[in-house]
């Protein structure tokens, strides 16, 4: 009965919290909290929840309630994140199994945290990988595989573990034959069931436009399995052995507008989501859906859109592995199930598939925090706004904060602070760069850039965390810009430009002024901005530096702005629509 697993919610015994048990040394000391005040994606079944880590159909979720994080198994087992971690640098939830007396485990890490791995009973250890909320999971699908121990390390070194309860084996034991009939009945299915979802729609070579994926280190091969709704849709094939799936508009062939690789292929029948939630005003409590469609295994004939009751709002077929549903979209949050030709839902098996191993940095470099002492051999120095940056040759970089304004800090604000290093491309328009979040409030950090980006870098920054709008108190230079090469320099003083100009074409009002055009738009502008916009009298003419300028003529609009630099950064637009831009690169412009 090995290979059959069942779903059921009954033989999903009580989730066990675990705490950990490792010692909370000063040296390792970090801090629970993430880039977002409420971590984890929005989940399909409630939208007050986010989901941090999901196994099979044990997840693990978490929710701001009163102030305070909440996290654990179902919307009715929440509970505060201090009491689940205690004074450990992980918490975890795990589950039993009836079907083979496996056993179900998510948990959560934290932000010192850069690798967790579990002990199995067996005495052999596996990676449990974490995702971008630094939530992980494991399933064990029998009971030599199931997991005793699970520890943290923090850039190699040991800083606790937690001991995983148990399940009695009498408790699994009365419940697998309290369903030994219905395992029974299965067990003819599941011999002839395949090992997992197949997407059997090989697709066709095409040509790759538009940006290099994976930095253009990896010489990947795409092909088209066919367009729908607007969508065109991939398999990137990186290495024999390791694929993504991609979509992109179907209006340009060859271009990747999104991808998706997963760690397991064959485990969904969902392969890839390419549902779009427009932006929508903060008061909102509904989404608004630009785009519902996706890629989905053999056997699925149909997809259903169905609300948070479950009720099907509505269908569509599926075509070589495709569907699209077609506007308008509901006011309420949905989750797509596919469903084979006897009307039944195709649902996620964890234990099938192949997971597939992720070539090294495959989507850049990274950086983890270190100790200041593992500097060596410092190669760079730069200094702005009381803030000194020393590079090692090693790729570590010390930023020394003790001189940073009140202002400064305010700025930053919050427990954490994003730090990175970049190395600017020859044009000075892109950068590669790694980064990661430190403890704020120091008054020192440090941090080891990992990958193919090596010292000398053209700069280092600090982010805050807030969002811009036009124009806003902080200007559009991240709070703190260190500057290591005169080329690192120009790339800050472009970037403030270009995302200065963006900032102000995406503007909630420039979006209803920008459908004009003529004089029409000109004295909308000087109604709105005043003397804050410059009224161009060419189409080449530029504003004094670090100033909107625009000029209009027909239909055709030409908003521009000059950096320091004497770069100039321009969008084109026609009819109310975008039709060109140069600021791609170092800002985002719709």
């Amino acid at each position: 009965m090995s290979g059959v697993r069942l779903l059921l919610p009954a033989l999903l015994l009580a989730a066990t919290l675990a705490f950990a048990t490792g010692a909370r040394s000063s040296e390792h000391s970090a801090a629970w909290t993430w880039d977002a005040a409420v971590p984890g994606d929005v989940a399909a079944q409630d939208a007050q929840l986010r989901e941090l880590a999901a196994t099979g159909d044990f997840r693990l979720y978490d929710a701001m309630r009163g102030g305070e994080l909440v996290v654990g198994p179902a919307a009715d087992q929440l509970q505060p994140l201090t009491a689940v971690a205690g004074e450990g640098p992980l918490g975890i939830f795990t589950a039993a199994t009836a079907a083979t007396a496996g056993q179900e485990l998510v948990g959560i890490a934290r932000s010192d945290v850069d690798q967790v791995a579990a002990i199995l009973i067996d005495g052999t250890q596996t990676e449990l990988p974490l995702n971008q909320w630094r939530g992980f999971s494991y399933v064990a699908s029998a009971p030599d595989r199931i997991a005793v121990t699970v520890e943290a390390y923090a850039s190699g070194t040991p800083v606790g573990s937690v001991r995983v309860p148990q399940m009695t084996s009498a408790s699994i034991a009365a419940t697998t034959v309290a369903s030994s009939q219905l395992v029974a009945s299965r067990r003819t299915q599941a011999v002839a069931t395949p090992p997992g979802y197949r997407i059997s729609n090989p697709g066709r070579p095409v040509t790759a436009h538009g940006l290099r994926m994976f930095d253009g280190r990896f010489k990947y091969q795409l092909y088209l399995l066919g367009t729908i709704g607007g969508e065109a849709f991939y398999r990137v094939q990186v290495t024999p052995h390791y694929r993504c799936y991609a979509a992109g508009s179907a209006q340009k062939i060859g271009t990747v507008g999104m991808i998706g690789c997963p760690a397991v292929v064959g485990a969904y029948p969902l392969q890839l989501d390419d549902t779009i939630v427009g932006m929508t005003a903060r008061a909102q409590k509904v989404p608004t859906y630009r785009r519902v469609g996706g890629l989905v295994a053999d056997g699925a004939v149909k997809v259903d859109m169905r609300d948070s009751s479950g009720k099907t709002i509505a269908s569509t077929p599926v075509s070589n592995n495709l569907f699209a549903f077609q506007p308008p979209y509901p006011k309420t949050y949905i989750r797509l199930v596919p469903v084979d030709a006897q009307g039944h839902d195709l649902t996620p098996h964890p234990q099938w598939g192949q997971h597939q191993q992720q070539p090294p940095f495959l989507f850049g470099p990274r950086a983890t925090k270190v100790f200041p002492s593992r500097l060596q051999q410092p190669i760079q120095h730069g200094n702005r706004d009381g803030v000194d940056v020393i590079v090692g040759k090693n790729g570590v970089v010390l930023m020394k904060l003790e001189a940073l304004s009140a202002q400064t800090r305010r700025q930053i604000s919050g427990k954490t602070m994003g730090v990175s290093c970049f190395v600017v491309s020859p044009t000075i328009r892109h950068t590669r760069s790694a980064g990661t979040s430190l403890r704020a409030g120091g008054t020192e950090a440090a941090f080891k850039i990992l990958g193919y980006v090596k010292p000398p870098f053209d700069g280092c920054e600090i982010s805050g965390g807030y969002g811009h709008r036009w124009h806003d108190q902080w200007g559009t230079h991240s709070p703190i810009e260190v500057a290591l090469t005169r080329r690192g320099q120009r790339y800050f003083d472009n970037r403030a430009a270009a995302r200065d100009l963006a900032l102000f074409v995406r503007s909630r009002d420039m979006h209803q002024l920008r459908k004009l055009h003529g004089p029409a738009l000109i004295a909308a502008i000087r109604a709105r901005y005043g003397n804050q916009v410059t009224i161009l009298d060419s189409q080449t003419a530029t504003a004094p530096a670090n100033t909107v300028g625009l000029w209009t003529s027909g239909t055709h609009t030409v908003v521009s702005e000059r950096s320091s630099t004497g770069g100039r950064f321009y969008v084109e637009i026609d009819n109310g629509k975008i039709t060109k831009e140069n600021v791609r690169g170092l800002a985002f412009v719709f």
